[in-house]
């Protein structure tokens, strides 16, 4: 993107880009500054200072940078801010996760390994599943090696598959700054959505800046 196209521009980040952020290994400058783009509680004005604040790099790289993170799809430069919603997250989280999945059983867990939210699943199997999600995040980093080095397998999701290897209940971790959420949805994943993008953001508004 060029300085030029940035004039009264704010950007957000697409589900892509959220998606990015909450599975990345490589904490650099890419990551930086998607994360710090979603820990703003509104959409950002652009500006090159901006950029190499949210990035840590010098003007021409940053610049660079956004202009790749651009072409991947990662961010959308919008003509009018759009805000996070400051509803209690009690109260919102539900709203966001239940569209997550073929299905309406949905939770999300919070780094302990309790829920935070759930749709669908009765009270005692979303505090299993919730512990089950906290277990397997350990387990994955335990033999992170393994996976990542030897097996070259880059995905940190976890699933129960049937017999045409289709996820039938899936863990999904989220990563925002250093805390570890996971989210766990029954059938399909569907994050190409705009819930995915809220759900994220609300959490990494309220907690991203903490992890700094």
């Amino acid at each position: 993107m060029h300085n030029e196209s940035m004039n009264n521009k704010y950007i957000m980040l697409t589900p892509a880009g959220v998606y990015a952020v909450v599975n990345q290994e490589d904490k650099g400058a890419g990551y930086h500054l998607l994360l710090n783009i979603l820990s703003e509680s509104t959409t950002p004005l652009l500006s090159v200072d901006a950029i190499k604040r949210w990035s840590g790099l010098e003007a021409g790289a940053a610049l660079n940078l956004l202009a790749k993170l651009q072409a991947s799809n990662l961010v959308q430069p919008l003509d009018t801010p759009k805000t996070c919603s400051s509803e209690p997250l009690e109260r919102l989280l539900p709203k966001l996760i239940s569209p997550l999945c073929d299905g309406e059983f949905a939770l999300l867990a919070d780094p302990q390994g309790f829920y935070m939210a759930m749709s669908g699943f009765e009270h005692g199997t979303a505090e299993e599943l919730a512990a089950i999600s906290a277990t397997l995040a350990t387990m994955y980093y335990r033999h992170k090696t393994l996976f990542q080095s030897t097996l070259g397998v880059n995905s940190k999701a976890w699933g129960l598959v049937n017999p045409a290897g289709n996820s039938e209940l899936g863990f999904w971790p989220l990563e925002i700054g250093k805390y570890r959420f996971s989210l766990v949805l029954a059938g399909r994943p569907r994050f190409n959505q705009p819930a995915f993008v809220e759900l994220v953001w609300a959490l990494s508004s309220r907690y991203a800046k903490e992890a700094h």
